[in-house]
């Protein structure tokens, strides 16, 4: 039996994993809900923070045909996702043996504090200081403990998981505005850089700043 594209399968969960500082959440898509971790929950699994029960059984809902929680509030449909899957015909054996942390990880969106020096008409006050102050909303407050906790998870994820397995990894390192928050930008930059030395997978390091 042949099963081509599956109705509900998206491989933004398989291939892709998020970590915001400014909500204090990891995800394994940049567009589903995200979940929100202490610094004693990342020190505890450090990479395997991304692969967790709960991420997991959002991906075996997708593989079982079902909707995840997690997607409810993406605006884009599943058959219009980005889908490495999608051009591919799986037999029934291939397609129920995928598994979460056995997929090729190949982008981060990392993202950095809401600090930023405009209010955008598309954001809001979860990524831009300039929303909260014009909101009247408290400022945001750094927790350096939960950001270290985070990128040292990410890292150690990196070396276990990606390193020699995915051909190419992307980090994309938002805000808020990354270049008013330039050494957190450039100590982020340079932690992942340092864990790609003399090793096969090639890594791409992008800033979107306004």
């Amino acid at each position: 039996m042949l099963i081509y594209n599956p109705k509900h399968l998206c491989s933004s969960m398989a291939n892709t994993i998020v970590v915001n500082q400014s909500k204090k959440e990891i995800g394994r898509c940049v567009r589903q809900k995200k979940i929100r971790y202490t610094t004693a929950d990342l020190k505890q699994y450090k990479g395997d923070i991304f692969l967790t029960e709960t991420f997991n059984k959002e991906f075996i809902k997708m593989k079982s045909n079902e909707i995840s929680m997690h997607c409810i509030g993406c605006n884009f449909t599943y058959q219009n996702s980005v889908n490495v899957w999608k051009n591919k015909t799986w037999n029934i054996k291939q397609f129920e043996t995928l598994e979460l942390k056995k997929q090729n990880v190949t982008w981060c969106d990392f993202i950095l504090s809401p600090i930023c020096n405009m209010a955008c008409m598309y954001c809001d006050s979860s990524y831009s200081s300039k929303w909260k102050a014009y909101n009247g909303e408290q400022d945001y407050i750094v927790d350096k403990q939960w950001n270290n906790a985070a990128l040292l998870s990410l890292i150690d994820f990196i070396k276990r998981y990606v390193i020699d397995v995915s051909k190419a990894f992307t980090v994309n390192i938002l805000g808020g505005e990354p270049m008013f928050l330039w050494k957190d930008t450039e100590y982020v930059d340079s932690s992942i850089v340092n864990a790609f030395k003399d090793i096969k997978t090639e890594l791409v390091i992008s800033v979107v700043t306004n």
